[in-house]
């Protein structure tokens, strides 16, 4: 629902005078032009990319040891956070 309020609003804060001009694009052209302003990260894209991957993986694998076997990650030792990741024993909804 968010991504849905993040495609109009600049949209519609453009055509109101609240937006400059030129950040104020429909949603469908945002990825047709470059960032405004310089986008410096502190890595190169490919490098991000593998950090991310790396961490969505060990989130995803978690979340799927989890379905297997219900409550076993609250068991697990994990930096001290194990109270907050034995989950509700609703495999479906880890929250």
């Amino acid at each position: 629902m968010l991504g849905a309020a993040g495609e109009i609003a600049p949209e519609t804060l453009g055509k109101l005078g609240m937006r400059p001009a030129e950040t104020a694009l429909p949603w469908f052209k945002t990825g047709a032009m470059p960032p405004a302003g310089t986008c410096v990260y502190w890595a190169d894209p490919y490098t991000l990319f593998v950090l991310e991957m790396a961490l969505m993986g060990f989130a995803e694998h978690r979340r799927f040891q989890d379905w297997a076997k219900p409550g076993t990650m609250g068991k697990q030792y994990f930096l001290g956070l194990e109270k907050g990741l034995g989950g509700s024993g609703d495999p479906a909804y880890p929250g």
